[in-house]
């Protein structure tokens, strides 16, 4: 799935991430990762076929976090924006800007991508 939205075969950071995960949430069309970074649960990369299927990867990912949330949201769904502000973050979610090296536009289904790993690893 991570391909089919990415474009990438990330396999191999995938597996890394997965090996130091807190949760990892799989479901039919869809998946999210959460980690400890420091003070934060991060949550990503998120993958999801609605936005409903989105807010529950989301919130299964943070469920039992003992810590801060991070989730750095992309545009699939414009409705998680003001969803995720709702439950109370101490900072809104602020656009992510994406760029690609040498191509005119991303590749992969990035209608389905909710959430990177990192913002500096797409």
């Amino acid at each position: 799935m991570d391909a089919e939205v990415t474009g990438a075969d990330r396999s191999k950071a995938l597996t890394a991430l997965l090996a130091t995960a807190e949760r990892t949430i799989v479901t039919d069309g869809g998946f999210a990762v959460a980690w400890n970074a420091g003070p934060h649960r991060v949550i990503g990369p998120v993958v999801a076929p609605s936005e409903e299927a989105a807010r529950e990867l989301i919130l299964a990912a943070a469920h039992g976090a003992d810590r801060d949330v991070r989730i750095d949201l992309l545009d699939a769904y414009p409705g998680l924006r003001p969803w995720l502000t709702g439950l109370g973050p101490t900072q809104g979610p602020a656009p992510l800007p994406t760029m690609v090296y040498g191509a005119h536009r991303h590749p992969g289904d990035r209608g389905r991508y909710v959430a990177p790993i990192l913002i500096s690893m797409g």
